[in-house]
């Protein structure tokens, strides 16, 4: 009876600093996108992203009522939102807008959403239920190809590599998770491994191409399409050890960086606070991710456990691609950091994600 009151303990523990943590994340988020829109003197990029803020923590809050009061099973929820967004998907080949080479947004009462964020909410709950109430894995290897792979052939379509690549590794995390035997996973990664030349000469638009070996040759092509990574490198190494102060980098102000509010908010992080700064955000980030994997070591039910390791999987990859290509460690391909670049409908989403985590506890059957 002690053990079981020392887990509840914990998990309750671990949920603050889950909130906390992420808390902090969107403080740290604002401050930059203050000093972002101080160097591109443009005050609305503040304005609109401290509404996203707003609507990202009435998110959270949201999730974590859903988490604590759970009750009512997770899979109808799951698959309403899962419909709706295949149709926000499907309507933006229709009516979507595009920017930067592709089709990813689409405006609705003069409020721009990306369908492609919303379907990470359903995939991952409906992944998850699975997990955890599916016996028979080739019921569970059946549901999952739908949940996935139907959303990626749409979003790759748009295209949208980055979250599509997003989806690919929440499934394959999935697969390891779910007890799927070994002997199904195993040919899944060889015919990856093995399509790659197809998929290099076929499946990627030139300018994928350009970039992925400008990532190579970035000096020789610092003028062409390694700009941005080399442009956020110099910004990077600009900040030193304590950084210029907020709003206050040379590099930014300049506006040498395409994308500085989104895609490579990162690297202003880095100019502004130096060194320090930009460790502390990503101490913050695997704080965050280390206590979603904690809470599901603790966590008795094996939906919510998978809930937790999918949703932290889902952070690790933008933090790690998302800082690598800023680094440039990988090739740009449009991924945002998460609560602190301007995307808005990511935020949102991911912290919908994070609330449930930090409600779920021991107390009752989970989703059951």
């Amino acid at each position: 009876m002690e053990d079981k009151r020392r887990t509840i303990d914990q998990i309750k523990f671990i949920s603050f600093i889950m909130l906390l943590t992420v808390c902090l994340i969107i403080i740290l988020g604002n401050l930059n996108m203050f000093g972002i829109s101080k160097k591109l003197d443009q005050s609305e990029i503040f304005e609109r992203y401290s509404v996203a803020s707003i609507l990202t923590v009435l998110s959270i809050l949201t999730g974590f009522f859903i988490g604590k009061n759970n009750e009512k099973p997770l899979l109808p929820l799951g698959f309403i939102i899962f419909v709706i967004s295949i149709c926000l998907l499907i309507l933006v080949e229709i009516v979507g807008v595009q920017k930067y080479g592709a089709k990813r947004w689409i405006y609705i009462g003069g409020i721009s959403i990306h369908p492609t964020e919303i379907i990470k909410i359903p995939i991952i709950m409906i992944a998850s239920y699975y997990i955890g109430k599916q016996k028979r894995f080739l019921i569970k290897i059946f549901i999952f190809g739908i949940i996935f792979i139907l959303p990626a052939i749409l979003i790759i379509k748009h295209p949208d590599y980055g979250s599509a690549g997003s989806i690919l590794f929440i499934m394959f995390l999935t697969l390891f998770i779910s007890e799927v035997p070994m002997r199904f996973i195993i040919p899944v990664i060889l015919m990856v491994i093995l399509s790659a030349p197809l998929i290099w000469k076929y499946g990627l638009k030139e300018y994928h191409r350009e970039r992925i070996l400008g990532l190579i040759d970035q000096e020789e092509r610092a003028m062409e399409v390694a700009y941005q990574t080399v442009q956020s490198k110099i910004a990077i190494a600009s900040g030193g050890l304590h950084g210029a102060g907020i709003g206050k980098g040379e590099h930014g102000s300049g506006q040498w960086i395409p994308n500085l509010h989104t895609d490579f908010a990162f690297a202003s992080i880095s100019e502004d606070l130096g060194f320090i700064g930009s460790t502390i955000t990503i101490i913050v980030f695997i704080t965050l991710i280390t206590s979603l994997c904690s809470k599901a070591l603790l966590l008795e039910d094996k939906i919510s456990k998978s809930l937790c390791i999918l949703t932290a999987g889902l952070i690790f990859f933008h933090t790690f691609v998302n800082v690598g290509m800023v680094s440039g460690l990988l090739p740009v391909i449009g991924i945002p950091l998460t609560m602190i670049s301007y995307a808005g409908t990511h935020n949102i989403s991911t912290g919908f994600l994070i609330g449930l985590c930090a409600g779920v506890d021991n107390k009752k059957k989970s989703f059951a």
